[in-house]
């Protein structure tokens, strides 16, 4: 090595003259990039208020139908990223409804969608509270049928699976596994049915057995008519009498295009304006805002077409939209027709019930 070029010892970092200097110049660039920082406010209308107009906003501008300014397009970057998106206004509408900023913006990324084999993806746990409505079908494979062995599906087998379920019969594992034939976890006498169904004529495939199978539906012994399996009602259901449900009604509620060129946030600007009175509604009009299905027009309509437009399946943007449950009034006498009923009175400001002779106070 020539002399004079030995190698610098080094310094402390502080020490090297004008380095301070580069790292700030460095941070500042990133920082203006929006790759580091608090993101912004949400507030892009300037109210005050971080709300679903705010997240109504930023997909107008998305869609190319209003221009923001510098501080707006600040505003709307509500994650930080440096970017206007959709997750901005998904996350501004989740905490609206009470999650943290931090929260929101991580559930608002939460990697859920169709992927390139058509399938949906959803890439963490997932927690379902209520019911599941699939308007499709989830297909599960379930048993083969074949209890016995020889690799044959025979009306053998679902008679050794009926005489199972009845007692009369023991299975090894593997039997058990093949006379789950519809793969819901457990060996019932749908299996057998299920079965029967599949050998009972030609061209029957093993899902069309299946839900046959479930089809039990008829006049009872007590002459009721009993539907025992999830039914979807496609039109209007007229009940002559008592209807007795064990489980939930779920009302489909209205389609939200109010203006009857697609779902977007023109129909929630327009059931608001409704509901201010700045807007008329013909009758079929008032049928698609009713989202939610509750037989009235609310706000809590138009804010669930918004949650729907930033990702959310209808039933959970009706139920984020929901604050509780709306009792109407009521001016039909207390009589033993009308008792256990409520109803809000709206002159004295009350909520009453129907103790089967008079109106009285809660």
């Amino acid at each position: 090595m020539a002399e004079g070029s030995t190698p610098n010892p080094g310094h402390p970092i502080d020490q090297i003259e004008g380095l301070q200097s580069i790292i700030d110049d460095i941070n500042n660039t990133i920082s203006g990039l929006g790759v580091i920082g608090e993101g912004g406010s949400g507030d892009v209308n300037g109210d005050g208020l971080l709300d679903m107009w705010d997240a109504l906003d930023i997909l107008d501008y998305l869609k190319g139908n209003l221009e923001f300014t510098p501080e707006q397009k600040l505003a709307a970057d509500y994650d930080g990223d440096g970017l206007i998106t959709h997750y901005d206004a998904k996350a501004i509408l989740l905490t609206y409804v009470g999650e943290s900023k931090e929260e929101a913006i991580r559930m608002a990324y939460g990697t859920v969608g169709i992927q390139n084999d058509n399938s949906y993806k959803i890439d963490h746990n997932t927690n379902i509270g209520g019911n599941l409505y699939v308007s499709g079908g989830i297909r599960v494979e379930g048993g083969s049928g074949d209890v016995d062995g020889n690799n044959r599906l025979r009306l053998l087998d679902a008679i050794s699976i009926a005489r199972y379920v009845s007692g009369l019969e023991t299975f090894t594992p593997e039997q058990k596994t093949a006379a789950d034939y519809d793969g819901d976890g457990i060996i019932t006498y749908y299996d057998a049915y299920a079965i029967a169904r599949a050998l009972g004529g030609e061209n029957i495939s093993k899902e069309e057995a299946i839900r046959m199978a479930y089809s039990t539906v008829g006049i009872q012994d007590d002459y009721s008519y009993k539907i025992n399996h999830n039914t979807n009602i496609g039109g209007n259901l007229n009940v002559d009498g008592s209807l007795n449900v064990s489980g939930g009604i779920r009302v489909e509620g209205g389609s939200g295009d109010v203006d009857g060129d697609g779902l977007d946030i023109g129909d929630a600007r327009d059931i608001a304006w409704y509901l201010n009175g700045d807007l008329e509604f013909t009758p079929e009009q008032k049928s698609a805002a009713d989202y939610d299905g509750n037989g009235i027009i609310t706000h809590e309509d138009a804010e669930a077409v918004a949650f729907t437009l930033v990702g959310c399946s209808k039933e959970e943007a009706i139920r984020r939209t929901q604050r509780g449950v709306f009792v109407p009034e009521n001016n039909e006498s207390c009589d033993n027709m009308m008792e256990g009923y409520m109803r809000y009175n709206s002159s004295a400001k009350v909520m009453q019930y129907c103790n089967g002779s008079a109106w009285t106070n809660l």
